[in-house]
């Protein structure tokens, strides 16, 4: 999407500026098809239902843009805390003999380097690479409490990192599976572009204040469209998210043995 291609800037600024090009052209339309008076009466009519649509518009976008915040902060808790599992469970093998630990933190590494190159991507086909790596953790581990007929305090410690992996990885696929329908976008961009359009009922009487005046609607509402994309797109929107945490997981294991 042309959001992903180019700055935000740059979509924000050439948006203001066809806003701005297309309500002046409709404005001198206007001003050739309707009399000054029919203008005015209709100003007056069109002020009230401008203002009764932009609160609604205004509602509706604020709640879809705190959604979006909100689940951006929390992909980053997710993030964070899958991470930590990994470096916890790679650490805690140090407690066992070198072949099991080894067959562990490769499990781990390997499960780090898919998450890095595999699922970092907002298509959710392809987000369920490192699924065997954390069923080779996990059937290692099993060996190790079948062999010892019982459940030590190590292993213990260890199933529960497991568990707190899983329920991270299955919270990031979540968040960053879930995304706006296409029937809110619909919502969204036909009511910003209503709302730019409308200004042409409203005539300050100079072309001037009133390319300023499509200008700068126009550059909020798509400022804010753009947010709210890079929120459901965080692999690649201009607040995307890197897979640092997961990269320093693959570099502290590389070498270890």
């Amino acid at each position: 999407m042309i959001f992903s291609l180019l700055p935000w800037w740059l979509v924000v600024l050439v948006t203001a500026a066809l806003s701005a090009g297309a309500g002046l052209l409709c404005r001198s339309w206007l001003s050739r098809t309707l009399s000054k008076e029919t203008l005015r009466k209709a100003h007056e009519v069109s002020s009230t239902a401008y203002l009764n649509t932009g609160v609604l518009y205004g509602i509706v976008l604020g709640l879809v843009t705190v959604n979006g915040l909100e689940r951006h902060v929390d992909l980053n808790h997710a993030i964070e805390k899958e991470a930590s599992a990994l470096l916890a469970i790679a650490r805690i093998t140090t407690m066992f003999s070198s072949s099991e630990a080894s067959a562990i933190k490769h499990s781990v590494r390997t499960y780090a380097e898919h998450v890095v190159s595999k699922e970092w991507d907002d298509d959710a086909r392809t987000l369920m690479h490192s699924e065997s790596s954390l069923d080779s953790m996990w059937r290692t581990l099993t060996v190790l409490v079948q062999r010892d007929s019982s459940v030590s305090v190590v292993e213990q410690l260890l199933v529960d990192k497991f568990d707190v992996l899983q329920q991270a990885r299955m919270e990031r696929l979540g968040l960053m599976r879930e995304k706006i329908n296409t029937m809110m976008w619909v919502i969204l961009v036909s009511g910003g572009l209503f709302m730019i359009l409308f200004l042409v009922a409203f005539d300050p009487l100079s072309l001037a204040v009133h390319a300023v005046l499509f200008a700068s609607v126009a550059a909020t509402i798509a400022s804010i469209l753009i947010l709210i994309y890079s929120f459901d797109h965080p692999a690649e929107g201009a607040l995307n998210i890197e897979p640092t945490q997961y990269q320093e997981v693959v570099r502290t294991l590389v070498g270890q043995p």
